[in-house]
């Protein structure tokens, strides 16, 4: 009976950790794929990364931008130099960022074209990589629109636009 108590712990333990992880977005398109511009947004689907998100989409509407979205984890079949610009969100883990962004940003030779940002509990913790344009944020959407705006002038300025 013990034993059987514990199993039903641990499956429901399991079912809950594995709902407390980020979520993946599907893989979205805006703008045409034969821009002379590209910028690659690979994030997580959470509310506040989807307000950055549709901000950056809206500031560059009508622009000749294309930029692919896609999910943190498809980052290994990504290569940078593809890419005018690219954009890393993800979540603070351990105090650093994501092994999947680790790897991308340790595998790219031009660091200069990424943007980094971070969402961490703590509006005080400020996470980095090293050679990469890094902002950390809580996520609270009351910020959303500020931390947008700090991202695409980061973006305009890989661009020369800004």
């Amino acid at each position: 009976m013990r034993l059987m108590r514990f199993y039903a712990a641990l499956a429901v333990l399991l079912l809950l950790a594995a709902g407390c992880g980020p979520k993946r977005v599907s893989s979205v398109q805006y703008g045409s794929p034969s821009a002379e511009t590209k910028v690659l947004f690979a994030t997580e689907d959470t509310a506040f990364k989807s307000v950055i998100l549709e901000n950056v989409v809206k500031a560059y509407e009508g622009q000749d931008v294309f930029i692919q979205v896609e999910s943190v984890p498809a980052l290994d079949k990504i290569d940078a130099e593809d890419y005018d610009a690219v954009v890393l969100i993800n979540t603070c883990m351990a105090w650093r960022v994501e092994p999947e962004i680790e790897a991308f940003v340790k595998k790219t030779a031009d660091k200069q074209k990424i943007v980094l940002l971070t969402t961490t509990g703590d509006p005080d913790l400020n996470i980095e990589a090293p050679g990469v344009d890094s902002v950390t944020s809580a996520s609270q959407m009351e910020n959303a629109d500020q931390v947008s705006q700090k991202i695409i002038d980061r973006i305009n300025r890989i661009l020369g636009e800004g």
